[in-house]
């Protein structure tokens, strides 16, 4: 289970960076991604100039109980702690979401499962592509994403070969010929 927190701040968007992964015990978050960088409109009024805002990813075992206030606290100190949040800045909104299901968790019989599922749902006119559909983190980026949809569209109108998931690099180990 995952735990999103997002936190807007009076305060102006001054760091330039996408995102910082945080292995420190002391952090309750493992990422914490610069929001109003990706877009304005994540701020009041699109103002970053007034405003700044961060979201954070928290993960925590299912069933364990959250206390919502502690964990915002913990967080926010946290983020002004390694200085992505002015110490003095007003904490203008917060907010937490309960994900229960964030991201697919590869195992060590992951490759074997997607032998069989792809051909199956793709046999049914679903084509499972980006981060989530592939279940493969390691080719989920945004351009990674793009791309195969890119190949699948080209795949489905002329029937090219998908050049990303078409690599022998992407192809799962259980698959291959």
């Amino acid at each position: 289970m995952a735990d999103g927190f997002a936190e807007r701040l009076r305060a102006p968007t001054l760091d330039e960076r996408s995102w910082f992964y945080f292995p420190q015990d002391d952090v309750p978050f493992y990422r914490a991604t610069n929001f109003s960088k990706y877009a304005p409109a994540n701020v009041p009024g699109a103002d970053t100039t007034a405003f700044s805002s961060w979201m954070t990813e928290i993960s925590v075992m299912p069933g364990t109980r959250v206390d919502r206030r502690a964990l915002v606290k913990t967080a926010d100190a946290a983020l002004r702690r390694h200085r992505l949040v002015p110490g003095l800045a007003e904490l203008a909104t917060a907010h937490m979401e309960m994900i229960p299901y964030a991201y697919p968790i590869p195992t060590l019989d992951r490759d074997e499962a997607l032998a069989s599922t792809v051909p199956w749902l793709e046999s049914q006119a679903i084509y499972p592509r980006g981060r989530f559909g592939t279940w493969r983190y390691e080719i989920g980026n945004m351009d990674h994403a793009v791309k195969m949809g890119i190949d699948i569209a080209r795949r489905l109108v002329t029937g090219a070969t998908e050049e990303l998931l078409g690599s022998q690099d992407a192809v799962p180990v259980g698959s291959r010929s």
